[in-house]
């Protein structure tokens, strides 16, 4: 009886792990259909997120290209007081013929400047270009004393910048 009763706890034990071994199989399976499922899945919303995030972007950088433009013709004064840029300069890609002291600003920031001696040549570079409207070397002259007494603040030359970046690809 006792060898039948051993026998008999070894076939039970043997289906229990036949049953075990059959959960784990099942529960591998089923993580590796939801693993499939949210690469496959859930990858859209990523990108669609990331879309989302670009076209913020684009909408932040034109609302700093309309602020830009509303500084440059005067429409939205200075912090500082200071003179609007089309008061000196023109921005003919925007269609704005300023009063031509200063040069046209529309391709400044792509295309090497011919002008002055002393103004620098941009060629793409933005914080060259801050650095100029923030009236650090290198400016020029008369940059310098217009900006002096009455600098742009951060914000202004934020906005500044990539208008001029977006006039130069406007051309």
């Amino acid at each position: 009886m006792n060898i039948i009763w051993k026998f008999l706890i070894t076939q039970d034990r043997r289906k229990k792990f036949s049953k075990m071994n059959n959960y784990i199989i099942i529960g591998i399976i089923i993580a590796f259909i939801v693993g499939v499922t949210a690469i496959f899945v859930l990858s859209p919303y990523n990108e669609q997120d990331e879309l989302s995030n670009i076209e913020q972007e684009e909408v932040n950088l034109q609302a700093l290209v309309d602020t830009g433009l509303s500084y440059f013709n005067g429409d939205q004064p200075l912090s500082n007081q200071g003179i609007p840029c089309s008061d000196c300069h023109s921005l003919t890609a925007m269609g704005i013929s300023g009063v031509n002291i200063g040069p046209d600003l529309s391709v400044a920031f792509l295309k090497p400047p011919n002008w002055f001696q002393d103004i620098p040549d941009f060629k793409g570079d933005k914080e060259l270009l801050t650095n100029y409207l923030n009236g650090s070397e290198p400016s020029s002259v008369t940059m310098r004393l217009v900006l002096q007494d009455k600098p742009l603040t951060a914000s202004e030359i934020e906005a500044l910048v990539e208008l001029l970046i977006h006039t130069s690809s406007q051309e």
